[in-house]
């Protein structure tokens, strides 16, 4: 992806590190960094035309209609887990085809102020990975069913911290 045109989305910007990070990572003129962030006076200036920076929030469902779709959305914001689960649910239909929805610092779970819903964010892509399971086409049973909305989920990858959920093609 590195030398690809693509769109990537950074949600919760902090001081902008990560930001400027993907700026010198993604090398293609055409790639597209936006950042979102309720409180963007955070961020220091990224001095690279191709970074945008967005006073916003993605849980807000105009937020989506107005930025359209990304190839890879980062959420590094609150760590809460309901709010990680909203964004998800938000915004995962506007990951193209092939894309990647990434939750960072997932080793929050460990903190009783984040893990508010009873069920942390590792918890609900594992649930989330074994309804994808349930697509009914194999061993001669019914065809998958195009309406489950986890059909469109190609992977979901847990590491120290990281939750990688892949798009199908």
């Amino acid at each position: 992806l590195r030398d690809q045109p693509i769109r990537l989305l950074e949600m919760g910007v902090l001081n902008g590190a990560g930001l400027e990070m993907w700026s010198q990572y993604l090398t293609h003129p055409e790639t597209e960094i936006v950042g979102v962030d309720i409180h963007p006076e955070w961020c220091r200036a990224i001095a690279d035309p191709r970074v945008k920076l967005v006073n916003g929030s993605y849980y807000d469902p105009a937020f989506w209609m107005v930025h359209g779709q990304f190839d890879i959305a980062i959420d590094d914001s609150s760590h809460i887990c309901s709010s990680q689960v909203d964004a998800f649910n938000l915004g995962w239909p506007c990951v193209r085809p092939g894309g990647m929805w990434i939750v960072e610092d997932t080793n929050s779970v460990y903190s009783t102020e984040l893990t508010n819903t009873g069920t942390n964010i590792i918890q609900h892509f594992s649930i989330i990975a074994t309804k994808m399971q349930d697509q009914r086409g194999a061993h001669g049973c019914s065809a998958p069913d195009p309406n489950n909305p986890w059909h469109s989920i190609e992977s979901i990858t847990h590491m120290r911290g990281l939750t990688i959920v892949r798009k199908r093609q």
